[in-house]
């Protein structure tokens, strides 16, 4: 197969075309559940049955990324996505063909676990494969397109609304295993990880994939470089995780700070899921028409133009993502987040036309300071913030965190809706307040930072507070190579380079 994109883009590609899946089906629902004939053929259901079938599909991602946390790390980047994409186009057709409520969440269900493989994975791939200077901007690309992906259901579902039949809700449900079943076919083309490749063990596949990924030979002083940087780092995390218990390592007293590294990751996810995205992109419409009486045409309209905002505004965050750096941005996110959803419960709370719609505008903005600050960035923390014995299951813990708020967001909004109105959003405004100072204090920056440069911030950080300021650690060991030869290392000796030092 050929390509005119470089290996790079064409991962991004790729990745992003998997995460398409996950904004498509972020926005499916929302205009399925005012849809006259599925309303009509699921008999009508309530707001509760509407959550379910809604959230079903967060509880198959949850168990997706649960069982990839096991998983993930023996089978690779690429044999994960390609499981997921299959899997999720199963659970496309299941609930493309349904029946009833039962096939409905059974489909919703496996397309999520197929879903919850991808979401695990794509920022791990891509993490291990971009330059540091770039890796925050190829997520926003990736981001971005999984806006798309809303944009086009919701103009699909948009479209759809007058066809007066189960096509008008079938259609626009089968279309996600076209999506699934693309992505897989683009992953067969595409070289591993070589930070994987030779966590494994596998040097000569991982000289070859740095070689394919540089577009340079095999024997360019820049591949050579780059493993040998990877197998002195995997090398040193493998005996710092040897010498450590697992108790040890999860109570914080391994240099690495994996339990910390870990638990940052996941919280970031948990954090952007609680600050309310979901209550706008699953349940707009349902909103608009039950808390600002809206007709559905208007409801339809106005979700569409908002995925269009949310898709143009992420793909801007490519522009402050590497610049501002993840903590400050997070951080801005969170304070202004809060004050959208502060006007949305007051314009809500009063209740008259104007207010309504001051409401619906900081909807929009919300979604706009979402795009540029919160999207993207908690995806590539947890990506990139581990150690890399531990990335694949950071990533995993990452997902976790995502859906599993997002599953109890999804399940509580309409009910929410229905029984306390405009209160529910007071809840909102408070997380996103909360969270505004928890990640300026408590995160550490990692923008502009190789993977492995990460490692050294981390270790820093943990023999600065034991008291020890110039700690050994792999980068000067590094410096110090003198031949790297199949999975061997031999190190130069100098009475600079102690290679006991900087080891628990």
């Amino acid at each position: 197969m050929t390509w005119k994109l470089s290996v790079i883009h064409q991962i991004t590609l790729c990745c992003a075309i998997g995460f398409t899946l996950f904004g498509y089906d972020q926005g499916l629902y929302s205009g399925i559940v005012v849809n006259s004939e599925f309303l009509k053929d699921f008999n009508e259901p309530n707001s509760t049955l509407i959550a379910h079938i809604s959230a079903t599909f967060d509880v198959g991602c949850l168990m997706g990324a649960v069982l990839i946390c096991w998983m993930g790390e023996k089978i690779g980047r690429r044999k994960t996505m390609m499981s997921g994409c299959i899997i999720h186009a199963v659970g496309g057709v299941l609930q493309a063909s349904s029946y009833g409520p039962a096939q409905m969440i059974a489909g919703r269900f496996v397309a999520g676990f197929g879903n919850g493989f991808i979401t695990a994975t794509v920022p791990i791939w891509q993490s291990e494969t971009a330059s540091a200077e770039r890796r925050g901007k190829y997520l926003c690309i990736q981001l971005a397109i999984v806006d798309f992906g809303i944009v086009i259901v919701n103009w699909i579902n948009f479209g759809m609304r007058n066809v007066a039949s189960s096509v008008a809700w079938r259609f626009p449900i089968a279309l996600q295993s076209a999506f699934a079943l693309t992505c897989c076919f683009f992953v067969i083309f595409l070289p591993e990880s070589p930070r994987w490749l030779i966590t494994n063990e596998r040097f000569d596949e991982g000289e070859q994939a740095i070689a394919k990924i540089l577009q340079l030979p095999v024997d360019h002083e820049n591949v050579q470089s780059m493993k040998t940087d990877i197998m002195v780092h995997v090398e040193h995390e493998k005996e710092v995780k040897n010498a450590m218990t697992l108790k040890q390592a999860f109570s914080g007293q391994d240099s690495l700070q994996n339990a910390r590294r870990l638990f940052s990751g996941a919280w970031a996810n948990a954090q952007q899921q609680l600050s309310g995205i979901n209550t706008i992109l699953y349940y707009l419409p349902f909103i608009l028409q039950h808390s600002a009486g809206m007709d559905n045409t208007m409801v339809l309209i106005l979700n569409a133009c908002n995925s269009m905002n949310l898709a143009f505004f992420t793909l801007l965050g490519w522009f402050v993502i590497d610049r501002v750096g993840r903590k400050k941005l997070m951080s801005i996110g969170f304070f202004f987040e809060g004050i959208c959803f502060a006007l949305v419960t007051v314009g809500l709370a009063v209740n008259t036309k104007q207010s309504q719609f001051v409401s619906v505008a900081f909807m929009f903005f919300y979604n706009t300071v979402f795009s540029v600050t919160t999207n993207a960035t908690p995806y590539l923390y947890a990506a990139e913030v581990n150690s890399q014995y531990f990335r694949s299951l950071g990533g995993a813990l990452g997902s976790v965190g995502n859906w599993t708020f997002n599953y109890i967001v999804v399940l509580i909004t309409p009910i929410g809706i229905s029984n306390i109105g405009w209160r529910l959003y007071i809840v909102f405004t408070v997380f996103n307040f909360a969270f505004c100072p928890i990640t300026w204090f408590f995160y550490v920056e990692t923008a502009g930072l190789t993977l492995e440069q990460v490692d050294e911030l981390f270790e820093r950080l943990y023999y600065k507070k034991k008291g020890i300021e110039n700690p050994v650690l792999p980068v000067e060991q590094s410096k110090a190579i003198k031949e790297v030869k199949g999975g061997e290392i031999t190190v130069a000796q100098s009475e600079n380079v102690d290679d006991t030092q900087g080891k628990v």
